[in-house]
């Protein structure tokens, strides 16, 4: 098929000229709308992680891209949407207890289940955890242990 420009009109002969070029548009906004917001994946490691990387990778790559240490940090790092994974450890202390997802629509979950990950609340006074801003049923926590905190 071959098109030609119509004299005086800056557009293809009829109207699919504007529809083509929205057509095209539309198509680009959605292939680009399908990786800006897609979910990503943050780790945690509480023996090998560091809060300086990123945690985007399970393991370091040798430069910033490597698991966070403490569970708070790995919340932190994820948005609506995200899934913080859990490597098997305990995890108690400071950023390990206490926890707040600040309303974010996250899951948190252990890689292995709650045999493998332990959230241990007996180094002090806090929670565990804090749902305070609004969490909903798309805030997840699965897959941990939970031990020696206070009853609230």
């Amino acid at each position: 098929m071959v098109f030609r420009r119509l004299p005086g009109r800056g557009r293809l002969p009829g109207a699919g000229g504007f529809r083509f070029s929205a057509v095209i548009f539309a198509l680009a906004m959605l292939a680009s709308a399908g990786t800006a917001g897609a979910a990503k994946t943050v780790y945690v490691d509480g023996k090998n992680g560091n809060n300086a990387w990123d945690g985007l990778c399970e393991t370091w790559d040798g430069g910033s891209c490597g698991p966070k240490k403490t569970i708070q940090a790995g919340i932190n790092a994820a948005v609506n949407g995200d899934q913080v994974l859990v490597a098997n450890a305990v995890y108690a202390g400071e950023g390990n207890t206490d926890l707040n997802f600040f309303g974010r629509a996250i899951t948190l979950k252990s890689i292995n289940g709650p045999d493998y990950c332990i959230i241990d609340g007996t180094d002090g006074e806090d929670p565990a955890f804090r749902f305070e801003y609004g969490e909903e049923a798309d805030t997840v926590l699965d897959g941990f242990t939970i031990t020696n905190f206070r009853p609230c």
